[in-house]
């Protein structure tokens, strides 16, 4: 089965874009995208699946046109689309958590928001928290690593209402493992 994206990571990023950037960013965002994959940020559905290209598409245009192409500026829009994306009930709950309850929940987020290819895997060591994500071809895509870094800050940030230090360990193609530092209190 090919990777797909749950609608409702469209509908987030073009609500928080039109929100902190503008319709006329946005248009410029749509008009980015090959016209087969534009449906997808232009008038995205929270329940429809679209084909991981999309995704792809879109974090190219949001990289450029959103964060001039700078990596960290991208990191920290993932970031801030991510706590603004999250529920109200759920903000309520992972206010209540810790990050090691909210990160031991990635898997199940994961499946929520995507199917097809792709595992992950938490583990605790040493008061670290290790986030292993595998057989997902997509992580060769430096935005995908970068995607990965900001959405697990963001909710580690709601978690405990401060940053965490989260790194990526080791990518491939198909792989990528991620630390949060034990400086954050993980139970």
């Amino acid at each position: 089965m090919p990777s797909e994206v749950k609608g409702v990571w469209f509908v987030t990023a073009r609500s928080y874009i039109e929100r902190q950037f503008g319709s006329d960013t946005l248009d410029r965002i749509v008009d980015s995208i090959p016209r087969e994959y534009r449906g997808a940020i232009e008038e995205p559905l929270a329940s429809t699946w679209y084909p991981e290209e999309a995704l792809q598409q879109a974090l190219s245009a949001m990289h450029v046109e959103l964060a001039n192409a700078d990596d960290k500026r991208f990191v920290e829009i993932v970031e801030e689309s991510t706590r603004e994306g999250v529920t109200r009930f759920f903000r309520v709950l992972l206010r209540v958590s810790t990050p090691g309850f909210v990160l031991r929940r990635v898997p199940t987020m994961w499946k929520q928001i995507r199917r097809g290819a792709g595992k992950v895997e938490v583990t605790v060591t040493d008061g670290d928290i290790v986030i292993e994500y595998t057989e997902f071809p997509y992580f060769e895509d430096k935005l995908y690593r970068l995607l990965t870094l900001g959405s697990l800050r963001g909710l580690v940030e709601l978690a405990t209402h401060r940053g965490a230090d989260i790194q990526i360990l080791d990518h491939g193609p198909s792989h990528c493992t991620v630390v949060v530092s034990a400086d954050v209190q993980l139970r």
